[in-house]
């Protein structure tokens, strides 16, 4: 038995606490639609004997279409375009662009390859590819779904699929809704067919003479076109049964009861069949928003409210866990959590297409603007079915090989199984193999590493020994050019406080918090110590916050050319590199540059050097500004250099540092070094700079020994030595200009640099650099990539730089 109504209204009320196993059984059944099978296999056998003939007969009885053309030609393409107006292609191009950066990164999920070693000698992975042509079904009966051809197109493009194919019913002149065809062009779908119901269906899954045979069909559509979907199952692959809209609302007496009414009319609002039901533990809310329901707005409330009187359902509960059960049980397409607790409960959800976590989250979010796909599960198919992902568009190939040495332990495992099975000619395939390896199998130690790729290693300086030995000049009378350090002698305060380190403190690890350091560095740049994370050199927290930020098949955008650690440690965590070059050496990337680049490969981080290795140019406040708040990525910046740029311009490194922007964007992470500005590269001294949403994150990641105490006390010293520094800093700057222009008045090209070093193109780099190495200098050279040709000296003090300049003197 179930509860007798409490009052007249628009929902359906149950009392579940008051109704017995048999009533609520009937009634969870009652929830699923009926399907025509019967009639729609007519139509199917009709369309796959009879093709083209029996598909137009079909359009002009079903669709009431007269006879014509079955694809929209380029002309309708183009008057569609004239008619849809501008603000919906804006609102279709920004959904477009949160369901392309939420199907990106599944994608980069999928791309990531894992070879398993299954024992020595033995390899099995599978790679993951794309379909060749798929078929997508897009409704148009009370009005197009524009959003759900986007929900298609755009997954499809992204898995690779070689040809897309949208089905939707024309109207009665045959026309195809402009904004579909509007919505198919701005997803890359190929071709639209203009035909809908079972028919499309059909003609999509065994193919006509004009209609090609797809490999899959997917699409949500009503009772006859999930009917036909599932009677072609056998022979062509479908995605989920999408059919009439199902929506449940979970909710407490804290919900709002307006809120929840107008979920429940925007599913409603779907079509006649759609199913809206209300489950509470507060029976007051029932009334209240039954309520909410009648005084709706009348042009809100028309196109669902009709259907809620059918299929409108009211449910009682004794508790928000009795009723996260029953929500299980009807497995709905779209389940919205308007209560207290919300987020817990929603990882407790198995059963649901998908879930809207609290009241600010409305479910038709979901089915437009998020980035989530609207093509879900209906009908109970939650149970067993997940929602259209980038993994529909595809299919995963196996591979695996056996190497000559393994044959016989493997033959071994076969024989006897096959055996037990009575398979012979099994156990002889594997025998025959087996026998004639020279040794005995082993491990491949290269695959145990992760990831399988190796990268391009960093390329290293030579040691000082290295150069001495190569030149036959003394370690000690060699100009390091190709190394960034600050010039002229060490610095007192850092070589006083080495000095008066006590030897007794090397037998203990010291502060493993390095809390004095934070507190210095932190009273420096302006924030509180607990944001300022300490590391071995920039190295180490390059590869910290590649590590948080990015892992296997993600994506790390960096712009070219630059610092090489930012790849490198990018491709040790099993990310995937994504370069955005500069079209010209002096002119750096555009923000939109970057933010594009980052948004079509779902960048989990980017990279800035600014000012950067090896073009000394800086990249202002306001550019960083304007990649950083587009994106839902981690933004790092390299301000190894910025004390130079301050230098150069002659103002504070305050008003250069990303660390202004982190207050309003907390993705943003400031990189530093005592290395460069502070001539401290073998103490191995860095620091990142991280908003309050990260500290925590950060500091549980970093080590907690990676920087020894008499480095520490060597960077205290130098910090409290910080005029001396900058004194430094200023004249390393005007021995660049110094540097700049003799280079330049050579007729040789500079890059723009406000750091401590100058880049040109000699005529002649290999031979320059050969001149200048035999004479004790050194310089950095790139051999390859958008750098060749060009040279990078470091300027020092004025001593270094007339040794430089005697030198390209005597070049000529």
């Amino acid at each position: 038995m179930s509860a007798p109504a409490i009052s007249p209204g628009i929902l359906r009320r149950l009392d579940w606490r008051r109704t017995d196993a048999e009533a609520r059984s009937r009634w969870l059944r009652s929830l699923r639609p009926a399907e025509p099978l019967a009639a729609v296999a007519g139509i199917v056998d009709a369309v796959r004997d009879g093709g083209d003939r029996a598909l137009l007969a079909h359009r002009e009885r079903l669709d009431r279409v007269p006879p014509g053309e079955l694809w929209a030609s380029e002309d309708e393409f183009e008057s569609a375009a004239r008619e849809v107006p501008a603000s919906l292609v804006e609102a279709l191009e920004r959904a477009a662009g949160a369901i392309r950066r939420y199907h990106t990164e599944q994608h980069n999920a999928l791309r990531a390859r894992r070879v398993v070693q299954t024992a020595p000698g033995v390899v099995v992975w599978r790679r993951w590819v794309a379909l060749r042509r798929v078929g997508g079904y897009v409704p148009a009966g009370r009005a197009p779904l524009v959003s759900t051809v986007l929900m298609i197109g755009i997954p499809a493009a992204i898995a690779g699929v070689d040809e897309l194919i949208i089905a939707s019913p024309p109207d009665a002149l045959g026309r195809v809704a402009p904004g579909i065809l509007v919505a198919a062009r701005l997803a890359g779908a190929g071709r639209v067919l203009k035909v809908g119901g079972a028919h499309a269906i059909a003609a999509l899954a065994y193919g006509t003479e004009s209609v090609p045979v797809v490999d899959r069909i997917v699409g949500p559509g009503g009772p006859w076109v999930n009917a036909a979907k599932r009677l072609v199952a056998a022979d062509v692959a479908i995605d989920v049964p999408a059919g009439p809209s199902e929506c449940v609302v979970l909710a407490d007496g804290d919900a709002d009861p307006r809120l929840v009414a107008l979920d429940l009319l925007a599913q409603a609002e779907h079509g006649p069949d759609s199913v809206a039901v209300l489950v509470t533990d507060a029976p007051d809310l029932v009334a209240a928003v039954d309520d909410a329901l009648q005084r709706e707005d009348p042009t809100i409330a028309a196109g669902g409210t009709e259907t809620l009187r059918r299929n409108g359902h009211a449910v009682v509960v004794g508790s928000l866990a009795e009723g996260l059960a029953l929500a299980e049980a009807i497995a709905p397409e779209h389940l919205s959590l308007q209560c207290r607790e919300a987020e817990a409960l929603a990882e407790q959800v198995r059963c649901a297409g998908s879930v809207s976590i609290g009241g600010s989250t409305p479910v038709a979010a979901g089915d437009y603007a998020v980035g989530a796909n609207h093509l879900l599960p209906t009908g109970g198919a939650a149970r067993a079915w997940s929602g259209l992902g980038i993994e529909t568009f595809g299919r995963w190939v196996q591979f695996q090989q056996v190497r000559p040495e393994a044959a016989s332990p493997v033959a071994a495992v076969v024989g006897m199984l096959a055996d037990a099975e009575g398979m012979p000619a099994h156990a002889a395939s594997v025998a025959a193999r087996a026998g004639s390896e020279a040794s005995a199998p082993k491990w491949d130690a290269a695959l145990m590493l992760r990831p399988l790729e190796a990268p391009a290693p960093y390329p290293v300086e030579e040691s000082d020994e290295d150069v001495a030995a190569d030149t036959g000049i003394p370690a000690g009378e060699l100009l390091r050019a190709d190394l960034n350090l600050l010039g002229g002698p060490i610095l007192e305060g850092p070589a006083r406080a080495l000095a008066a380190y006590p030897a007794s403190e090397l037998r203990t690890y010291g502060d493993m918090t390095y809390r004095e350091l934070r507190r210095v560095l932190g009273e420096r740049v302006g924030v509180a110590p607990g944001r300022v994370i300490i590391g071995a050199g920039a190295d180490e927290l390059i590869r910290l916050i590649t590590r948080l930020a990015a892992g296997d098949g993600d994506a790390v955008v960096v712009p070219t050319p630059t610092f090489g650690m930012f790849s490198v440690e990018a491709e040790l965590a099993g990310a995937r590199v994504v370069t955005v070059p500069r079209r010209d050496l002096a002119v750096r990337q555009t923000p939109e540059e970057l933010r594009d680049a980052a948004a079509a490969c779902a960048a989990r981080l980017v990279w800035i050097c600014t000012p950067n290795n090896p073009t000394g140019d800086l990249y202002p406040l306001d550019e960083v500004r304007q990649v950083a708040a587009s994106l839902p990525a981690l933004v790092a910046v390299d301000e190894v250099y910025l004390e130079f740029a301050a230098a150069d311009a002659g103002v504070p490194a305050s008003s250069l540092s990303a660390v202004a922007l982190q207050a309003q964007l907390p993705n943003v992470i400031v990189l530093r070094s005592l290395s460069k500005a502070y001539g401290l590269a073998n103490a191995r001294v860095g620091y990142a700079i991280v908003s309050d949403e990260l500290a925590s994150r950060f500091d549980a990641a970093r080590l907690p020994l990676a920087v020894s105490g008499p480095a520490i006390a060597v960077a205290l010293g130098a910090l409290a030595d910080a005029d001396a520094a900058r004194e430094r800093q200023a004249m390393v700057v005007a021995e660049r200009r110094r540097l700049t222009a003799a280079i330049e008045a050579r007729g040789w090209s500079c890059l723009p640099s406000v750091a401590n070093f100058v880049t040109f193109r000699p005529d002649d780099a290999g031979r320059l650099s050969g001149f200048l190495r035999g004479r004790g200098i050194v310089v950095r050279t790139y051999a390859d990539g958008p750098m060749a040709g060009w040279l990078r000296i470091s300027a020092g003090d004025a001593v270094e730089t007339d040794r430089i300049l005697d030198a390209l003197e005597a070049h000529r």
